[in-house]
């Protein structure tokens, strides 16, 4: 994927256009995962998201002091859409297929 997207012209890695779209292609593999029912969709994509928001940590907004409350709020609404997606996951299953695949 880091690949396919290329690199700067100067080398350096990614630009943050790039970093951001490895994050979406890294959630696009997670709806991939619920669609497929592949949990190996699923890691990689958690990979690719986890990957952008340590970048956004170390290099985007390390001395901003908020950015620690913010990645805790959205820590913690990963956890309740979690719990959420347990609670309802064949109805949000059934729903992604009908919507993507016309089921």
């Amino acid at each position: 994927m880091v690949l396919i997207l290329g690199f700067n012209s100067d080398n350096k890695g990614l630009g943050e256009f790039g970093e951001f779209l490895l994050a979406l292609c890294g959630f696009i593999y997670m709806i991939a995962s619920v669609i497929l029912q592949r949990k190996v969709f699923m890691v990689w994509g958690v990979i690719g998201v986890y990957g952008y928001i340590g970048h956004l940590g170390y290099v985007i907004f390390k001395d901003l002091p908020i950015f620690p409350i913010i990645l805790a709020l959205f820590g913690l609404s990963v956890i309740f859409l979690g719990v959420y997606f347990a609670k309802n996951c064949d109805k949000l299953e059934a729903y992604l297929r009908k919507l993507i695949l016309g089921k």
